[in-house]
């Protein structure tokens, strides 16, 4: 499943594409992130997301994806993923989490973001909830920093009882897991690399 035999190469041409379908991703987010506030239905994000992708001339990569109806994903507190917009309006101290996808030439980009609403009359949102959206975004960032100076990467289970298969070099967890989770990132870690991995 992992490995090199299974990683497919880019050209400078794909790679490119495939850029451009990250930006249309981060015009979604730009957009979507400014029409986010209490009062809001998750339908009115939808269709905010969907006029960026029209302006852009591209396509969303979750709209009919196995049946799916929408062109974004709105997740609402503790809605996990995947929240289809609808009629739900947002209110005061609301986290809202959005998934966006879009495809340029046939080509994927997808990120995700929450943000945390003010609380009734303007107040400041939870800090509790605060917290979790800045910790799970330093979380993400600091696996993308890991994931820069890896050469190869797997999935292995936490609790599985024997050891992960060997790597070429040393292998030790490049980035932790929250308390509870299931799988360890896991990859190599060479003096050779000219990089150090840390966190």
């Amino acid at each position: 499943m992992f490995g090199r035999d299974h990683i497919e190469y880019k050209s400078p041409d794909q790679v490119r594409l495939m850029r451009r379908a990250g930006l249309v991703v981060a015009e979604i987010h730009t957009a979507v992130r400014a029409a986010v506030a209490v009062g809001v239905t998750t339908a009115e994000l939808d269709a905010v997301a969907a006029q960026v992708l029209r302006a852009a001339g591209a396509t969303s990569s979750l709209l009919g994806y196995e049946g799916y109806p929408a062109t974004i994903c709105v997740s609402v507190n503790d809605e996990v993923i995947h929240g289809i917009p609808g009629d739900r309006v947002l209110r005061p101290g609301d986290v809202v989490s959005v998934d966006a996808g879009a495809i340029v030439e046939g080509w994927h980009g997808d990120a995700a973001f929450s943000v945390v609403l003010p609380g009734p009359d303007g107040e400041e949102p939870d800090p509790a909830d605060v917290a979790l959206v800045e910790t799970t975004e330093r979380a993400t960032w600091a696996g993308i920093a890991a994931l820069a100076g890896a050469a190869l990467l797997w999935l292995w289970p936490a609790d599985r009882e024997t050891a992960p298969p060997p790597a070429p070099h040393k292998s030790a967890p490049m980035a932790a897991a929250r308390s509870g989770d299931d799988l360890t990132l896991l990859g190599p870690v060479s003096s050779g690399a000219g990089r150090r991995v840390g966190m």
